[in-house]
């Protein structure tokens, strides 16, 4: 009964977090329709992240910049460019409405938030536009 609480706690931020969320001037994001994809999107996040920490622990020769990048900056680019897209007005008005897959650049930048290795990586501070107060991540893994 505690972790039920607890997760459900924790998946009402990233209800809250989608809710907030503008796709288009006037139409919000629907944060209880895709919360499982979101969450699923943060435990990914914080699985890679923490997969690769694991990886240069073992290979620290491996952990030096590549084109002025750190490995954990390269981590969260890579992660959103697979996320990158662009999409039509009438696309984004429906998939929205329907689907529990957010749109793409929601989940760009979204899930990222939540995990604390990304503002180290950007050096993000509170007051930054990517800045999430640490009240409001989940944390569920």
């Amino acid at each position: 009964k505690q972790d039920e609480e607890r997760f459900v706690a924790q998946a009402r931020k990233l209800v809250r977090q989608a809710n907030a969320y503008e796709v288009l001037p006037g139409l919000h994001a629907n944060g209880a329709l895709g919360v499982t994809e979101n969450l699923a999107d943060v435990g990914g996040i914080a699985f890679g992240y923490g997969a690769l920490q694991r990886y240069l622990k073992a290979h620290p020769k491996e952990n030096r910049k590549i084109d002025g990048l750190t490995q954990e900056q390269r981590c969260f680019i890579a992660w959103a460019q697979l996320w990158s897209e662009k999409s039509r007005e009438g696309y984004l008005r429906q998939v929205t409405a329907t689907d529990a897959h957010a749109p793409g650049n929601y989940r760009v930048w979204a899930p990222a938030q939540h995990e604390p290795g990304f503002y180290k990586a950007f050096g993000i501070r509170k007051g930054d536009p990517l800045w999430l107060d640490p009240k409001d991540r989940a944390r569920i893994w």
